[in-house]
């Protein structure tokens, strides 16, 4: 009886969160409609004011970044757009500025409707090359942070030699979007790409260096506990709250207060309360290829681990061999159709190059993390860990540029979004049949 009454609450529940994001989803349309409307209602040369809400992210020959407007022409309003720079002015993260320029729309592009994706972020236009009237600087927070962050990206990239500078810079300060594009071809090929994204095995890592610190300092473990998650807070806002990242924190923030109080942690509606929340502020996010992937990989190695454990418990567990193999076998279960229908391709080599790189990925954390701390202190000092933070990075290039050249193990195929659906329907009955053998209701008991 009591197992009823607690699943109908949880059915009603996420009826009223579905009720209250579609009408949310509707305002969000509908002001970014309204938005559009006043912008490009103005003549050129517009007096735009606003907050750089994003990290300025450096291309080949200028800097973007993503202005909240507060105010076109005198006229108050919220809304966001993309702006480009040259190179030869400094932007940060937090400062509020006053430009004069054109406001354009996003260019659509063949192969990529990049328009939609700016939509879907609430920003509604770009602004190329304005001329930069004022600046107002960053509050106090923001100057610290910004100033760490250009101190973190001038560690890594004097340290280590290219690429892997940017991969580990991509790994550790979540910067993937400066990888060159031979370095993410070669992921992708590989099976890998996920590695360079900041996930729940970052936070993971992160939270257990922490706790295990400071509870070497003298804290009880709730105590050290809390303290942990207080500073992943500050790594999120640190990295710029990536979706993959904020899923990763949210869930462990849930299994560590269920831990405080004694609880046993459900990491399903620890899964579920991440994506409402981050849905909350942008129900757009839903059509986010990379937060449908990072959301389907945390409930595949969820539900299917043990699973895979159980069925591959003849193979040794050397060096979590076993679990990170059942981990990637979850994660790829419940991914592989949607890599099709969005990549058209799947590398079958993923399973073994997962193998020979995501146990090393702890390690190549942690010393990422040192290597930032020591570097902050004295280069000389850090030189004793980024030697071997260079000799691991430079193995898993090495791995994804070996197995990338094996092309005959990828599949290169489209699927349609109607196999899409039927495919998760039919995941859908096997895993609720497994977890029932396991006495193990899908949405938890």
């Amino acid at each position: 009886m009591l197992f009823y009454k607690r699943n109908i609450l949880l059915a009603l529940s996420v009826a009223l969160i579905f009720i209250f994001s579609a009408h949310y989803a509707f305002n969000f349309t509908k002001n970014i409609a309204s938005a559009k409307e006043v912008l490009f209602s103005q003549k050129p040369p517009i007096s735009i004011y606003g907050k750089i809400i994003t990290y300025p992210q450096e291309t080949e020959n200028s800097q973007k970044f993503v202005l909240s407007v507060e105010e076109v022409n005198q006229t108050k309003i919220k809304t966001k757009i993309l702006v480009y720079f040259g190179k030869d002015k400094n932007f940060y993260k937090g400062e509020k500025i006053r430009i004069l320029g054109k406001i354009k729309e996003p260019p659509s592009f063949e192969d990529f409707d990049y328009k939609n994706y700016l939509y879907r972020q609430g920003i509604v236009g770009v602004v190329y090359y304005p001329e930069l009237k004022e600046v107002e600087e960053a509050n106090f927070l923001y100057k610290i942070v910004n100033g760490a962050r250009k101190k973190a990206d001038k560690v890594f990239s004097e340290s280590l030699p290219y690429p892997e500078n940017y991969f580990v810079k991509a790994v550790i300060l979540g910067e993937k979007r400066e990888l060159p594009e031979k370095l993410k071809e070669i992921f992708n090929k590989s099976g890998i790409r996920h590695i360079t994204a900041i996930s729940g095995m970052h936070i993971v890592v992160l939270l257990n260096i922490l706790t295990s610190f400071l509870i070497a300092l003298g804290l009880w473990r709730q105590q050290a506990g809390l303290l942990s998650l207080f500073f992943i807070v500050l790594y999120i806002f640190f990295i710029g709250f990536q979706p993959s990242a904020v899923r990763a924190a949210i869930m462990g923030a849930g299994v560590i207060i269920a831990q405080i109080f004694g609880r046993l942690p459900d990491t399903t509606r620890f899964l579920l309360l991440a994506a409402v929340a981050m849905l909350l502020t942008n129900p757009f996010l839903i059509y986010d290829i990379g937060f449908q992937l990072s959301f389907l990989a945390a409930a595949g190695i969820n539900y299917l681990t043990p699973f895979f454990s159980q069925k591959l418990k003849r193979v040794p567990n050397v060096c979590g061999l076993r679990d990170v193999l059942s981990m990637s076998l979850g994660a790829q279960v419940f991914t592989i159709p949607l890599l099709l229908y969005h990549f058209e391709y799947f590398s079958f080599l993923s399973f073994l190059t997962n193998i020979l790189v995501v146990p090393l990925m702890p390690l190549l954390l942690g010393l990422g993390i040192l290597a930032l701390i020591f570097g902050f202190i004295s280069s000389w000092l850090s030189f004793v860990v980024f030697l071997p933070l260079f000799i691991i990075s430079r193995y898993i290039i090495w791995v994804a540029s070996t197995f990338s050249q094996f092309t005959n193990f990828i599949l290169n195929i489209k699927i349609s979004l109607a196999l899409v659906i039927f495919y998760y329907l039919c995941l859908f009955v096997l895993v609720r049949k497994i977890l029932t053998k396991q006495k193990y209701w899908f949405l938890g008991t």
